[in-house]
């Protein structure tokens, strides 16, 4: 019946007339059935957990499109263990408390360990194959397998040779050239998910699979925002039809773009291996047993694709916030080099062996944690059923937030937080997996790696590559301020994180800041230097470093996300 519109009458008249209709009957359909819902569980309804006054429709005033954890935490100090707010039309609880966390995202995780709905984002862009916002049933727990037989901690002492390997240049690297600290985290953590996905390492930060990326990290959590998009904002709107939808238009080029980065790394591991190399990696595996597990092909590159983005850019912004704490406190370096020179002695690098006598920098690496963990609020879990709670009702659907950043600096727990103080950590001699699986709530160390059957599938993994790199680092440097040319000491904003000015990101990422990084001495340099000769002599059996030839593709990716809208405003000016 439009037809004899010209093409550009068409969109016009949809923007105009028939958008706005179908708006306006969308809510109309949504409020009718939302009130009938409401006035049937009334009587619950008056029992939510207590919470700022909030319209059951239109949100909780004041409620923050930036930096969340601040407002919770203020939320926190008001309510206690347990409030409700409303963002829009949907309900959140918040948990402030080690105890309301570990029994409801822990000891009732059937019902808690849901993800709030995220049409746009899982269901048209992922095509609901990604770990992340997988909704909790079955195809969760076969994500979850998979992705635990390459991160337990069985598997993970498989993946300590890449390890190993990579944190040798990471110290190497810092020696050649110090300033270049924050490349030299991202280096680290891109070489080693490349190298246990695909089986290729990164060299250099400048290699397009590791700025391909770095890159998608970003722009993966761009479109985590809660909210980003319309129909999650408003989700009647996700019954109209494409047509009358034409902001779903970047859905499905997000979707394509997708497809196109997952290609350029499945398609060279398929070449290698038809062409006979065995590389020792999950690819390599899984390229023989994704039909058996369900999948077809297109999914499977994905999955090999999300489990490469799940650890993307975690370890560099821990280590990067962990050079920050030292830098602003020398004394704690000082303490670290005392304890490094009695344990392990100046004549070789500190190895995990030496983890359980070096409690003064595992406290370093919790205090990180807690003082500027990766995720202030962690990943937004959701309920697949009703349940009460210390007389309080929780219907389903709610999305619930273990708010760690309230845990993180309540002044309680952790007198004077903001002060970055490994010594709250001196006497906790454990892993962060061991403490996660205390009954107890209260005795465990930080709540940085999430909770429940949720929490970080990758933690194994993850706190050793923090332990390599932090011991490493602090036997062989010094960190200190950096001063300018008139000698004033450079001041370093602890709150500055990587996020857009209208946009809460929902990773903590520092921005570059001045940090003065030098090595102790000759023969500290003269260590890292040979140690790191005499190990690339094994590289071979690592995996290669990234070839042209094979991941040429992937320059293509780059190009296109350096100029992506969700990701420009996140690249260096």
């Amino acid at each position: 019946m439009l037809s004899h519109l010209t093409f550009h009458e068409q969109p016009a008249l949809l923007l105009t007339v028939v958008l706005p209709a179908s708006i306006v009957f969308g809510y109309g359909i949504w409020y009718a059935v939302q009130w009938y819902f409401f006035i049937g569980a009334y009587k619950h309804w008056k029992k939510l957990p207590p919470g700022p006054k909030s319209g059951r429709f239109s949100g909780t005033p004041g409620y923050p499109r930036v930096k969340h954890h601040i407002y919770f935490k203020e939320l926190a100090d008001t309510y206690g263990e347990i409030y409700s707010v409303w963002a829009g039309p949907t309900l959140q609880v918040v948990l402030n408390t080690p105890k309301a966390i570990r029994t409801l995202c822990d000891s009732r995780g059937a019902i808690y360990n849901d993800r709030p709905k995220m049409y746009a984002f899982h269901d048209r862009i992922f095509r609901g194959i990604s770990i992340v916002s997988t909704g909790y049933g079955d195809l969760w727990r076969k994500q979850r397998r998979i992705f635990t037989s390459l991160t337990s901690i069985t598997r993970s002492k498989k993946l300590l040779p890449y390890q190993e390997y990579e944190s040798k240049q990471y110290v190497f690297d810092m020696l050649k050239s110090p300033d270049d600290f924050f490349l030299h985290t991202e280096r680290y953590g891109s070489s080693v998910l490349t190298s246990v996905v695909y089986g290729l390492r990164a060299d250099d930060i400048t290699d397009p699979a590791a700025q391909g990326l770095i890159l998608m990290g970003t722009w993966l959590e761009a479109n985590l925002l809660p909210g980003k998009y319309l129909d999650d904002r408003w989700p009647v709107l996700q019954r109209l039809p494409d047509i009358l939808a034409p902001w779903r238009k970047v859905y499905r080029e997000n979707a394509e773009l997708l497809d196109m980065i997952a290609r350029a790394w499945w398609n060279p591991a398929k070449i290698r291996a038809k062409n006979g190399r065995s590389d020792h990696c999950f690819a390599m595996d899984f390229l023989e047993t994704y039909t058996a597990e369900g999948f077809n092909e297109d999914e499977a590159a994905l999955i090999a694709l999300g489990l490469m983005l799940a650890g993307a850019g975690t370890t560099g912004a821990i280590q990067n916030f962990l050079i920050m704490g030292c830098a602003l406190n020398p004394h704690v370096v000082q303490k670290a080099h005392e304890e490094l020179d009695r344990i392990v002695g100046r004549n070789r690098l500190p190895d995990l062996s030496d983890e359980p006598n070096l409690p003064y920098v595992r406290a370093i690496i919790k205090e990180t944690m807690r003082w500027r963990p990766f995720s202030n609020q962690g990943f937004y879990h959701a309920t697949t059923k009703e349940d009460w709670y210390d007389g309080y009702y929780i219907p389903a659907g709610t999305t619930v937030v273990a708010n760690a950043y309230s845990i993180h600096f309540d002044a309680k727990r952790h007198p004077n937080p903001e002060k970055f103080d490994p010594e709250r950590f001196i006497n906790y001699p454990l892993g962060a997996n061991e403490y996660a699986n205390m009954k107890d709530g209260e005795k465990r160390d930080h709540f940085a790696y999430g909770a429940g059957r949720r929490i970080c599938a990758g933690l194994p993994v993850a706190e050793t590559s923090l332990f390599l790199l932090s011991s490493r680092l602090l036997w062989g440097f010094n960190i200190t301020r950096r001063k300018d040319e008139a000698g004033n000491t450079i001041p370093v904003d602890t709150m500055n994180y990587e996020a857009d000015e209208d946009e809460d990101g929902v990773f903590a990422k520092p921005r570059p800041y001045a940090a003065k990084i030098e090595v102790r001495g000759p023969e500290f340099a003269a260590v890292i230097s040979d140690t790191f000769k005499d190990a690339k002599t094994d590289l071979s059996s690592l995996g290669e470093a990234f070839r042209a030839g094979e991941m040429g593709s992937m320059q293509s990716v780059c190009d296109i996300l350096k100029n992506h809208p969700d990701v420009v405003p996140h690249l260096p000016s």
